[in-house]
């Protein structure tokens, strides 16, 4: 009996962490495209600003 309550805990936990993951790596996505769309900004930016 003590078996299956370790069992169940466990996949308990493992869907805990799974769903922890997803919400992190959403999160990474989101920061990961504001990162390129900065850098992209950055780039336009010192090309209108470099001396001729």
């Amino acid at each position: 009996m003590s078996d299956d309550k370790t069992s169940l805990n466990d996949d308990s936990l493992e869907d805990s962490l799974e769903k922890i993951i997803k919400n992190e790596k959403i999160k990474l996505d989101a920061l990961e495209k504001k990162l390129i769309e900065l850098m992209k900004n950055m780039e336009k930016y010192e090309n209108i600003n470099k001396p001729q």
